[in-house]
């Protein structure tokens, strides 16, 4: 009986072991393969590497005053609001996000009987750079244009500066939007 006992003892270590060793394969064979760096969720997003961005004053190229501070604003916050990265000072900074805003266009699309405005369409066009701070580009390529329209309608009350909000508000969304991983 003694000798039973101490033999089904055996078998259960031995099985306890070769589950253990099992396991312990199971758990080693996503690092062998290549999927130990693998994320998920949110941080798939955006480069493991980046912990800071330094957002500089975007310039503004065109006639209209006061759209570099109103975009740099508006693309600050979507930063702070949409990724993991601390908007930091150009000392401390891991990257750096540079824009210029080269065009704004005012359209009519559809115009009433007395040639004023029924629909008018409004037009923002950015380049943007978003580099490290050895200077390569983060972004699939080194410069990034970034177009988006907006309309309004004068007859309810919309403005230009309605417009351009709006617009404000889409371009930092792409932007931010770029600022993400390739896959």
């Amino acid at each position: 009986m003694a000798i039973r006992s101490s033999l089904e003892n055996f078998q259960g270590a031995r099985t306890l072991f070769v589950w253990g060793l099992a396991l312990a394969w199971v758990s080693l064979c996503p690092s062998l393969s290549g999927c130990s760096l693998y994320r998920f969720g949110n941080c798939t997003l955006h480069a493991p590497n980046i912990r800071s961005v330094h957002v500089q004053m975007f310039e503004n190229d065109t006639f209209r005053r006061g759209l570099g501070p109103w975009i740099t604003e508006a693309v600050t916050k979507e930063i702070q609001l949409r990724t993991p990265y601390q908007i930091a000072d150009a000392s401390s900074a891991d990257s750096f996000l540079r824009a210029a805003w080269l065009a704004d266009r005012k359209t009519i699309v559809v115009e009433t009987a007395t040639d004023e405005g029924r629909d008018v369409g409004y037009t923002g066009q950015l380049e943007v750079t978003w580099t490290d701070r050895n200077g390569n580009p983060l972004m699939p390529s080194r410069v990034v244009k970034i177009t988006e329209d907006v309309s309004f309608v004068p007859e309810v009350g919309q403005s230009v500066s309605t417009a351009q909000q709006d617009l404000i508000r889409k371009l930092a969304q792409q932007i931010v939007h770029q600022m993400e991983a390739c896959w």
